[in-house]
């Protein structure tokens, strides 16, 4: 705006001072020039759907930074909305939500909301606020619908078996609202689990045909003595309108024959791969619903009509793939659809032992697609039927996975799949393969069930926020699993604002119940500008597998004992040795995976309404974790025991699941204090201190050998705390190997830069590696050599000793190695010899050697010859009595003597004869004298043994037999000593007849 303003100035203060009287007026004139007001623009969102009495209502306006809001009521009169108990967020905020059920029937409402960019107390007058600016909505409420009916056909039936069809009508509305231009849609359900599960949902057909199963038992039956009693539900409204009243009609079911269980549930598979083929999406979920309700009901001994628990685990295998093959061919899926799938994945999960990995896999996946569907149909400004309930279903779903995960965590790994080929190959030939799962892929899930539950419970945050304005009270979610928060707040209300869970938890099956708590403060100062949710949450049973983790602890019940090497170690400093260990029968504890103490604490922030996760605040200072935890949970954190070997021991702090490498760790996180309360295992908690978000928990965690948490000092080879090996090594570092550095008392290390090179520097008269061995000339060379000790090898204890004499001295023994060394004693003088000795001794020695030998041989051979003489003479004499013996018995006819001449130098046998002479008697008689041809035989025959030389024939074979018979005459012969029989002097004729 401009402004003009004059100034008038008068001479005669008795006239008129106006400016027309210019010849005594002086006139003076400004203008100011004001700039624009600050007047923020405001606008708010307006739905052309009239407002339901059954949901909450939110007015949302346009967002400016430093702009404050105010709201209030213009219309109907008489109406306030606005009283504190009816505003779910603030009236001085953008945006404001209104409980649901405090809208009259039919009636419209306008309200304003005033906008204002300064901090004063302009908008405490906002009627009279010139710089305000603002803007108002106008919304009608929807009738109540009201009436209906719903019939059943046949009102008996066979469960899982009897197809029943249900109708409804006689639906009234408001005469003001056009049923035309907003047809009706309608619901049927049945409520099990504690939630709805749907025959059909947002169908404007009125009717409905399907099969039931379960229900509650009832001995009121119309027809048999029991049945089973089911009540179905219908309800009809305009898009998101809800009657105040649900009409429901009750059909009574009788059990099926359950000899025949399998053929049911096969029988029952064949429908639902048929709905699936047809892509008739609504009869699949609810056929599937019910099979798989028909496998929840817990009052049947299954296992008595043979259908075991592998079996039922294949079944829900097949229908888990088959849902998440019909979701994933469905998206975007819509809402009164997505109401109906996530009830028949309820039915799935229905019975978590039953739940093999998997099927916990292939649901996650289900659900996490039907929920993002929903979560991003409602930001874009979708009006979603009974968000509530789908929070409901969600729960329970991500329950039942936190329940078949503890099971499938207790058994042994791996699930059961398919119940045979046939189902297998039936099953994959019914999918798609544009869509189908790929195994490799179903293994990659089966891998992060853990985490993927933990999603679905970031997603169940998700959905129990939308449409939340800051301030607005936080949202709570629970079941017997876990329990949530989640709330919304601008950056600025977010600094310093403090978290707090609390429940009773029993972290095992014989430990007492405490009350787990969460606490997390956010730091006082924020880099962050925005609107934020938080999201904070506690899970019972941790979801993640034991191995899960980076972390290593003792464990009290792996016991072994450790020694060192054996080595050898001085006996005595004589170099004596024996075998032992330094350091023997250690015990020492095994070391296992680090063990979770806590239930699993979720803190999250997402900037809304976005589903993207901080991975870490963005602040110079850290979020402080308060986190209970039961130290009685875990023997060695309770127990307080330590690894005699490496002196760890076990205590507790924060750990935080990272999943990029799928493990707890602690990096990122500052451990302040553990507290383990009191003796029952209660009021124990751990704080830390961490910039990061997600997942967090309270873990069992090494602490070193001076009690410090996550420390790295442990207990050297010595068993020295902290220790550098220094107190049990050598000079070169070597612990336990029997080499100190004290040198046996005798000695210094030498000082190399390497401490490997090192090594004993002994004193005098110390030897050794490790100056062990005590040797010197005094004491063991007997003051005349010195003492030698050698190392056999490098590094090694083993010596060998002795003494290397000095000139003229020799050691007592020459065998080295002796205990103690030999000494030294004098070698002995030795005379000299004159050059006349050393010719004697070398030529004289020797003829004299030889001449002796000589003349032992011929005083031999003399022997020799005297002995044959005598052996000869000794031959005769017996000759001379044998022929004296012959002689006297031929007395009577021989002369009285007879002579024997024997020539002892002639050879008996002469040159040239053939014939030996034979020896005869030579009579005394004169040789006219008759002698008797008796007296003319020879004298010895052939056949006496003592002629056997003389006699016979000369030839070579009776020399060779007469040699060996006679060696001693026939050898004396053949020398040329012998006898010579002289031939007597008989007449030719006696020698011829001879």
């Amino acid at each position: 705006a401009f402004y003009e303003f004059q100034l008038v100035v008068c001479d005669d203060p008795n006239r008129f001072c106006a400016e027309k009287n210019a010849e005594f007026v002086s006139v003076y004139r400004t203008w100011l020039k004001t700039s624009p007001a600050s007047v923020p623009e405001t606008s708010v969102t307006n739905s052309a759907m009239p407002a339901s009495n059954t949901s909450n209502i939110l007015l949302k306006s346009q967002t400016f930074a430093n702009v404050q809001y105010r709201w209030v009521q213009l219309s109907p009169p008489g109406s306030d909305l606005l009283k504190p108990n009816n505003i779910l967020s603030s009236a001085l905020s953008n945006s404001l939500v209104l409980r649901s059920g405090l809208l009259l029937d039919s009636t419209s409402y306008t309200m304003r909301v005033y906008a204002h960019s300064s901090t004063s107390n302009a908008l405490d007058d906002v009627a009279n606020c010139m710089s305000c600016g603002w803007a108002q909505v106008q919304f009608d409420s929807m009738s109540a619908i009201r009436g209906g009916l719903i019939q059943a056909s046949p009102g008996f039936g066979v469960s899982a078996q009897t197809t029943f069809s249900f109708s409804t009508e006689s639906w009234m509305t408001h005469s003001s609202f056009n049923q035309d231009d907003l047809p009706l849609s309608y619901s049927f359900y049945y409520e099990s689990d504690g939630v709805r599960k749907y025959l059909s949902a947002g169908s404007y057909s009125p009717s409905v045909a399907s099969s039931l199963s379960g229900g509650d038992v009832s001995t009121t039956c119309s027809q048999t003595a029991t049945c089973r009693t089911k009540t179905i539900f219908v309800s009809a409204s305009y898009s998101t309108e809800v009657p105040l009243v649900i009409p429901s009609v009750t059909v009574e079911l009788s059990l099926s024959d359950l000899n025949n269980a399998k053929s049911l549930i096969e029988s029952q598979l064949v429908t639902v791969l048929k709905y699936h083929k047809g892509a008739l999406v609504g009869q699949f979920a609810s056929t599937t619903c019910v099979l798989a309700d028909f496998m929840n009901d817990k009052s049947i001994n299954w296992e008595f009509f043979s259908v075991g628990l592998d079996y039922k685990k294949g079944v829900r295998d097949q229908l888990s793939t088959l849902l998440s093959n019909t979701v994933q061919n469905s998206l975007p899926i819509q809402p009164a659809l997505a109401l109906q799938l996530v009830g028949t994945l309820s039915a799935i999960t229905g019975a978590a032992t039953e739940l093999s990995t998997a099927s916990i896999s292939s649901c996650f996946l289900s659900l996490r697609q039907i929920t993002t569907s929903v979560i991003a149909m409602s930001r874009e400004g979708s009006s979603i039927v009974s968000i509530k309930e789908f929070e409901d279903h969600v729960t329970f779903v991500s329950s039942q996975f936190l329940q078949a995960r503890s099971v499938l965590l207790s058994q042994v790994r791996g699930s059961t799949g398919f119940d045979n080929a046939a189902q297998s190959k039936r099953i994959r030939s019914a999918l798609p393969q544009s869509k189908a799962l790929s195994t490799s892929t179903l293994l990659q899930l089966q891998d992060n069930s853990g985490l993927d539950i933990i999603t679905s419970l970031n997603l169940l945050s998700e959905l129990s926020v939308l449409g939340f304005t800051p301030g607005q009270v936080a949202a709570r979610t629970s079941s017997s699993d876990f329990l949530m928060e989640t709330s919304v707040h601008d950056a600025a209300n977010l600094a310093g604002m403090s978290y707090t869970l609390s429940r009773a938890w029993s972290g095992c099956a014989t430990c007492i119940y405490i009350s787990a708590q969460l606490q997390v403060t956010f730091p006082s100062t924020l880099q962050m500008t925005g609107i934020f949710q938080i999201q904070r949450a506690m899970v019972m049973n941790n979801p993640f597998d034991v191995g899960q983790t980076q972390l290593s602890c003792i464990n009290s019940k792996l016991q072994s004992l450790w020694s060192s090497a054996l080595v050898y170690l001085p006996a005595d400093n004589a170099g004596n040795l024996y075998q032992d260990r330094v350091r023997k029968d250690v015990m020492k504890y095994g070391f296992d995976s680090c063990e979770i103490l806590s239930p699993v604490y979720v803190i999250n922030v997402r900037p809304d309404p976005t589903s993207t996760y901080l991975d870490s605040v963005v602040s110079d200072s850290p979020l402080e974790f308060v986190l209970s935890f039961d130290p009685k949970k875990n023997l060695e954190v309770s127990s307080g025991v330590s690894d005699p070997f490496t002196g760890v021991s076990s205590t507790a702090s924060c750990v935080r699941f990272d999943t990029a490498t799928g493990k707890w760790s602690t990096n990122d996180i500052e451990h302040i204090e553990a507290n383990f309360g009191f003796e029952n295992g209660t009021g124990a908690y751990v704080k830390c201190r961490s910039k990061k978000l997600g997942i967090f928990a309270v873990s069992e965690v090494p602490s070193d050998c001076k009690k410090q948490t996550l420390g790295k000092q442990v207990n050297d080879e010595c068993g020295v705390c902290g220790g550098d090996n220094s107190a049990c090594s050598g000079c070169d570092g070597m612990p336990n190997t029997g080499r100190t550095k004290a040198c046996s008392g005798h000695g210094r290390c030498s000082s190399e830069a390497v401490v490997s090179d090192r090594k004993c520097i002994c004193d005098t008269n110390y030897h050794g590696i490790t100056c062990h061995v005590t040797c010197s000339r005094d004491l063991n060379c007997s003051q005349h050599g010195d003492c030698l000790v050698t190392t056999l090898a490098p590094l090694s204890m083993e010596t060998d000793s002795k003494c290397v004499c000095d000139p003229n001295y020799q050691p007592i023994s020459n065998i080295t190695g002796l205990r103690p060394v030999a000494t030294c004693e004098k070698i002995p003088t030795k005379a000299k010899f004159s050059p006349a000795v050393w010719w004697f001794l070398l030529v004289g020695v020797p003829v004299i050697s030889v001449g002796l030998l000589l003349l032992s041989f011929l005083g031999w051979r003399s022997r020799q010859a005297s002995l044959q003489v005598k052996s000869l003479q000794k031959e005769v004499v017996q000759l001379k009595d044998r022929d004296l013996s012959l002689i006297q018995s031929t007395k009577h006819f021989l002369p009285d003597r007879m002579e024997v001449e024997a020539d002892l130098c002639q050879v008996a046998v002469q040159p040239g004869n053939h014939i030996p002479a034979v020896m005869r008697i030579q009579s005394s008689r004169s040789a006219a004298e008759d002698v008797s041809d008796e007296v003319n035989r020879p004298m010895l025959q052939e056949s006496d043994e003592s002629s056997a030389s003389i006699v016979g024939e000369w030839d070579k074979e009776e020399e060779g037999g007469l040699h060996a018979k006679y060696g001693s005459i026939y050898k004396l012969r053949q020398q040329g000593t012998g006898l010579q029989a002289r031939v007597p002097n008989l007449d030719s004729e006696d020698r011829s007849a001879s």
